[in-house]
């Protein structure tokens, strides 16, 4: 889950530019980011096309004082829009932040079956283990085992 948080950080951060960024309280930047990672963590599903940001009004707020627009700064951006508030962000761009964190857990996943042979039940423990994204990658990759999420 942290590799995801990371890997989110780092997509607002070329989002919006790092003098914007350093220019923000981290209390303003640390409440943006802790809700648009649950956010992220919690709605992307293999079927989605983008993922909503929602809890943007401090954010927008901080901005502004600062005679900045979250809509002026993603305007030019690919696959990123604002519109009324929230943040639609393509799904490739969310995707991407899940790829490290899914392909490790899966190679970690791999090492554990061979190691112990015969396994029925896969425990997905920690808060990306309530992700549907993450839960349905491994029940792809690992189809013959039966699963159980816990935190």
């Amino acid at each position: 889950g942290r590799v995801v948080d990371s890997a989110i950080v780092s997509f607002f951060k070329r989002l919006v530019g790092d003098k914007v960024v350093s220019s923000l309280p981290n209390c303003i930047w640390t409440d943006l980011v802790l809700h648009s990672i649950e956010e992220a963590k919690q709605s992307i599903r293999d079927d989605s096309e983008f993922v909503l940001f929602d809890h943007l009004c401090t954010f927008c707020d901080a901005l502004q004082q600062r005679g900045v627009s979250l809509a002026e700064l993603v305007k030019e951006k690919t696959g990123v829009k604002f519109i009324r508030g929230r943040l639609k962000v393509d799904i490739k761009h969310i995707k991407q932040c899940f790829q490290t964190s899914l392909d490790s857990i899966e190679k970690a996943i791999r090492k554990v079956l061979v190691k112990a042979g015969d396994v029925r039940c896969i425990l997905l423990v920690g808060g990306f283990c309530d992700s549907p994204f993450l839960v349905r990658r491994i029940q792809e990759k690992f189809g013959d085992h039966d699963y159980t999420q816990g935190n």
